[in-house]
């Protein structure tokens, strides 16, 4: 009896983890493992790492890939799981690495290589080289342009994005962050007074402190530049903008903004 010890990474994204049944088989050179499923007490928890044991009755010899797969947990309804990496010791003390990093829904087939990155000359295995062209033929069919009409830009060949694999459009768990993040922002304008508010603008400061919540230095830069945008499209129509006193960082940037058009104008 041979024992392969393993640490299944569930990633940290929220709504990351799952209830459903998650199944692996582990692929070597000499041989695969039976369909094993990966039991856990409450679920594979987001951010969380889980320790199994996969027994076969023979070495597998050197492991190429692992198949993971994910069945329904009784009805409930698809509960999307983000897998990050699979690490499996040997009972040689061999560790590998499996990187996944992606979402799994019910009803997928997921193969993972291990190791490093290989060319397509460094294969050593038909199975690594069969396992390669299946997903170049998978991605050429499935990505490829669809042409309506001739002269009008393409679109791609599917009729809904459900069509696409998970890893490539936004998951159930990604749209219910962003119905949440969406809920968030309308409660803090109505707090305000600004949806459907008529009043002017005091100064620019008051553009920029719109929002209080999930403020990053990116999103401060981002709206700076939107804002210059905008005044400089202004200036070129020549519009009439004042600005408010120099009193801030925003403030002088628009500042030397307005006072570089002008010169050049």
């Amino acid at each position: 009896m041979f024992k392969y010890q393993l640490q299944v990474t569930t990633g940290q994204q929220s709504f990351g983890g799952t209830y459903d049944y998650v199944f692996l088989t582990l692929i070597g050179k000499e041989g695969e493992s039976e369909r094993t499923e990966l039991k856990t007490c409450f679920g594979f928890r987001a951010g969380t790492t889980e320790d199994f044991t996969v027994k076969t009755t023979s070495s597998l010899g050197e492991l190429l890939l692992i198949r993971v797969e994910k069945d329904p947990f009784l009805v409930f309804p698809e509960d999307e799981w983000y897998c990050s990496t699979i690490v499996v010791r040997t009972e040689g003390g061999e560790v590998l690495v499996f990187p996944c990093y992606r979402w799994i829904c019910r009803g997928d087939k997921v193969e993972l290589r291990g190791g490093r990155a290989l060319k397509v000359s460094e294969e050593d295995h038909d199975l690594l080289t069969e396992h390669r062209q299946k997903e170049l033929t998978f991605r050429k069919s499935l990505y490829q342009w669809d042409v309506l009409v001739e002269g009008l830009p393409h679109r791609g060949r599917f009729d809904d994005v459900s069509q696409l694999p998970t890893e490539v459009h936004l998951s159930a768990a990604k749209a219910n962050e962003l119905s949440h993040e969406r809920f968030l922002v309308a409660m803090e304008l109505k707090l305000k007074g600004i949806i459907g508010s008529k009043e002017s603008w005091e100064s620019i400061d008051d553009m920029a402190n719109i929002y209080w919540t999930n403020r990053t230095p990116m999103s401060g830069i981002s709206l700076q530049i939107k804002l210059l945008i905008f005044i400089s499209s202004m200036l070129q129509r020549n519009v009439v903008i004042w600005c408010p006193p120099v009193n801030s960082t925003l403030n002088r940037s628009f500042w030397f903004m307005l006072t570089h058009e002008t010169e050049v104008g």
